[in-house]
């Protein structure tokens, strides 16, 4: 099965082809729309499954070329109106009337985490990550104050000028930061999933630094954070994709998945 996800939709691509490429036989490839036309991608790969961003159904060329592949179904990720392209499927926060839809909000990528163990030289009291974050003057300042008043490391592909950024780092040390931290300060991306999926408390970084202080303070000492375990327990990509592939009609491998979800809790 070859399935193609629109690289733009950022975190959603990677939880989507993440999960996807853990099944055999199944391959997952990113499509840079900016760089590829749509035509050129369905004719280079043939796709058995196309995700795609609401705003590719609005656009003209790529309703010609879904129409000369109609056994590619296409999938649409977030809110639509108008289109000239009718999905199978719709991934998005609110049910769409006239097309089945899957309520996703975000979630845990299990497929970029696994099983990470605690390493004392990625160890922290207050891990940040930078993934999908703005490098705002005020998100700048909140870093500048975690790197002087804690032990804090800072990963991600958004640099910022404070002493405790240290560069991106791979899916493993990425999972094994967060396996080795106290507290996840979210800077605003869905990585806290994958921190709360690990145990970790969550700290906001939309209060005041005060707030910001006290809520650290509170939580810096405390064991791991069970109840946030629990509410991301079935929100996963896994999860996702599992249920689009049960509605396609795939048990097999959507029961592989779950599987793999299972051997990830053990």
């Amino acid at each position: 099965m070859k399935i193609i996800v629109e690289q733009n939709l950022d975190r959603m691509a990677l939880g989507l082809t993440s999960s996807f490429a853990m099944i055999p036989d199944c391959h997952a490839a990113f499509w840079d729309s900016s760089t590829k036309p749509s035509m050129d991608m369905f004719d280079e790969f043939k796709p058995d499954l196309v995700f795609v961003s609401s705003d590719q159904l609005k656009d003209e060329a790529f309703a010609i070329a879904a129409s000369r592949y109609p056994n590619s179904p296409v999938i649409s990720v977030g809110d639509f109106g108008d289109s000239f392209v009718t999905p199978i499927l719709a991934i998005n926060n609110t049910s769409e009337r006239d097309v089945p839809s899957i309520i996703f909000e975000g979630g845990v990528i299990l497929g970029k985490i696994g099983k990470p163990q605690y390493d004392q030289s990625l160890s922290s009291d207050v891990l940040c990550l930078t993934e999908n974050v703005l490098p705002t003057e005020e998100n700048r300042n909140i870093l500048q104050f975690l790197s002087s008043s804690y032990n804090t490391k800072i990963f991600g592909p958004v640099n910022f000028n404070v002493v405790s950024y240290l560069g991106i780092v791979s899916d493993q040390e990425r999972a094994t930061a967060l396996a080795s931290t106290k507290v996840f300060v979210d800077l605003g991306s869905e990585s806290r999933y994958d921190a709360l999926w690990l145990g970790k408390h969550v700290v906001e970084a939309s209060s005041s630094i005060l707030e910001l202080k006290n809520s650290i303070d509170n939580l810096i000492q405390k064991e791991e954070n069970v109840i946030g375990k629990i509410r991301v327990k079935n929100k996963t990509y896994f999860d996702l994709c599992a249920q689009i592939l049960s509605f396609l009609g795939m048990n097999q491998p959507a029961s592989f998945l779950m599987n793999k979800k299972g051997e990830a809790l053990a």
